[in-house]
């Protein structure tokens, strides 16, 4: 079974996005910045919306790396796809992940947003969060999940502070 990892930066009132604004780069700290690019350099596969996909598609990612973009409207991001490379995808989560097994990937990376990581959680398929909180509170943006009916146990392996302003990382195993 395919593990993956789920990485977000979050406020401490657990938005994703502050306001309307997608870039998540605009407010995080150096020091999440660092440890994202970390988690990001080691990765082969990231797995991600279409809102995402939009906010960070003209960043340059590793050679190697797939970019699995979800989507309702794969047809709309033809002009984008490179095979191996950006693939876009509107299937169940779990029938993703067989696909991606199928093609020999055993580890990815979950990067969101909201809506993903909804259904990626709903579906028992997120065997770990790694959430960076920055020290900001957010009166409107996305949350760190969408609204839906399920639960997941999460359990405390690591908690670290970043940086003097507060940054944490927090990284749980996640029991669904």
């Amino acid at each position: 079974m395919m593990r993956i990892t789920a990485i977000m930066a979050m406020s401490v009132n657990g938005r994703i996005t502050r306001g309307s604004e997608s870039d998540v780069t605009a407010w995080t700290s150096a020091e999440d910045k660092a440890q994202f690019a970390g988690v990001l350099k080691k990765a082969k596969l990231l797995i991600m919306g279409s809102k995402t996909y939009q906010a960070y598609s003209a960043k340059p990612i590793s050679e190697g790396v797939l970019r699995v973009i979800l989507t309702s409207e794969p047809a709309s991001f033809a002009a984008d796809i490179v095979p191996g490379q950006r693939e876009f995808m509107s299937s169940k989560p779990a029938e993703i992940v067989e696909r991606l097994e199928s093609r020999g990937y055993s580890e990815g990376v979950l990067l969101g947003g909201s809506a993903t990581n909804r259904d990626f959680f709903a579906a028992g398929l997120v065997n770990e969060l790694l959430v960076s909180v920055e020290p900001k509170l957010f009166g409107a943006g996305r949350p760190l999940i969408d609204e839906a009916d399920f639960k997941a146990e999460l359990e405390l392996v690591s908690s670290k502070q970043l940086n003097d302003k507060g940054t944490l990382l927090l990284r749980y195993a996640v029991n669904s």
